[in-house]
């Protein structure tokens, strides 16, 4: 009997870890997205994508290790795997800017223009 409780307490303590891992997982994706659409809301307010393109340039240059005097604030991840990809908060610099870009070349009409927003 005593084997048998000891079993399905660590059945029960895998299906959790599973649980909060995938959890983890969700809620990462969720702010990934999240990202993104912070990204949308300056864009939506300026219709200027390709200026909000060069600031992501510069904040990732900034956080490249050993350029900019900020850099050493910047936590540097060595690995690009499939896990730290799925664990990421944020997207990649390279696919935001990209996603900013590909943005840029549809043609909306729901944009202002900056001589409306003058006015």
């Amino acid at each position: 009997m005593a084997l048998h409780a000891a079993t399905v307490r660590w059945l029960v303590a895998q299906a959790v870890v599973i649980l909060l891992f995938a959890l983890t997982l969700a809620l990462r994706a969720h702010s990934r997205r999240r990202e993104c659409a912070a990204d949308d809301r300056p864009v939506d307010a300026t219709a200027d994508l390709r200026a909000l393109a060069r600031a992501l340039v510069k904040v990732q240059r900034a956080a490249t290790p050993g350029r900019g005097i900020r850099s050493s604030l910047y936590v540097h991840g060595d690995e690009e795997g499939m896990l730290s990809r799925l664990l990421a908060t944020h997207p990649p610099v390279a696919e935001r800017i990209e996603r900013l870009i590909g943005r840029a070349s549809e043609p909306r009409e729901d944009y202002p223009t900056r001589r409306s927003q003058r006015r």
